[in-house]
């Protein structure tokens, strides 16, 4: 119960603009419970607040931490645009295409999104990508 505790403190922070505050209540909170998204989340939002994206490294670590939150948070299309954003600056080009068929299902436009999944399907070799697109095709197709 103490870990939540923290967790509501860093939000009381991070909602009144004490940022570096809210991050360390953040850590200590998720350094508990390794499996919260929604400090992952914040934690994302933080860093991608300080980023300059002409430092790669910082970006392509705060993908190496995060990416895992593109396939979990998937109805959020200011999220989207800031991973956007920040694979843009990696020259990650599957991966922008695969956030770019999620910001065509949030606008309703199944049938780009499709064609975009399918063309990830056939050019890409990263093996988290191509599952997640075919459980997306799937899904779409059972619908």
């Amino acid at each position: 119960y103490y870990y939540y505790l923290l967790e509501t403190k860093a939000d009381i922070l991070y909602n009144h603009s004490y940022t570096k505050e809210a991050e360390k209540f953040y850590k200590i909170s998720l350094s508990k419970n390794l499996e919260n998204n929604y400090i992952r989340k914040r934690l994302f939002e933080l860093q991608y607040n300080k980023l300059k994206f002409e430092d790669i490294d910082s970006a392509n670590q705060i993908f190496l931490n995060y990416q895992d939150l593109i396939f979990i948070f998937s109805d959020n299309l200011i999220f989207f645009k800031k991973w956007k954003k920040i694979l843009n600056s990696l020259k990650k080009d599957h991966w922008t295409m695969f956030v770019d068929a999620k910001i065509d299902l949030l606008n309703k436009n199944n049938k780009n999104a499709i064609g975009k999944f399918q063309r990830i399907l056939s050019l890409s070799n990263d093996k988290i990508l191509t599952k997640q697109c075919t459980i997306i095709l799937n899904t779409i197709d059972n619908e």
